[in-house]
């Protein structure tokens, strides 16, 4: 058991945990309310938001953190869209609308059996590429019935991605 401890010597910075996931080297990733943690040495490294830091978090809110099969570390945000993890230089890229994310509030990250990520946000459902940079959306103005993808995704074992859309149900992409 870790109390919230806002030094992160003891504890998480904040109490609030939305998501947990290891990275390749097998460092644990905390998600939380006012920011970001990982544990190094039993101690929790806190990252907050700093609207000067162009390669910190992008929202001190994290809900989402996956952990795809490179070995990349992707981070879902309220607000903040979606992030990379650079672990060779401690920084974070940023994906945004502006980059052809549906919505900055990034609800599910997925991986499809070719490598692809597929993130599920408040508007739409996103594609990032197998290069890790270029995107494809999916809305409800173009594609989809409806917009929100809440927070329940999952893949099937025969490879098919399902998102939540209440109150539509399970749309599934293959």
């Amino acid at each position: 058991h870790f109390p919230a401890d806002p030094s992160g010597a003891t504890g998480p910075t904040d109490a609030l945990v939305y998501a947990l996931e290891y990275d390749a080297s097998g460092t644990l990733w905390l998600g939380l309310n006012s920011g970001l943690n990982r544990m190094v040495g039993g101690k929790f490294v806190g990252y907050r938001y700093d609207p000067s830091n162009r390669k910190g978090i992008s929202s001190d809110t994290v809900r989402n953190i996956f952990a795809d099969s490179r070995g990349r570390l992707w981070l879902g945000t309220v607000g903040g869209g979606l992030m990379r993890y650079e672990a060779e230089t401690d920084t974070f890229a940023h994906f945004t609308k502006r980059d052809g994310l549906p919505h900055n509030m990034v609800r599910s990250i997925l991986e499809a059996d070719d490598g692809s990520i597929w993130i599920g946000t408040a508007t739409g459902l996103g594609v990032v590429g197998l290069d890790g940079t270029s995107f494809r959306g999916y809305s409800v103005f173009n594609d989809l019935k409806d917009r929100d993808f809440h927070t329940g995704a999952w893949k099937a074992s025969d490879g098919s991605l399902y998102f939540t859309d209440p109150p539509f149900g399970l749309p599934g992409f293959h």
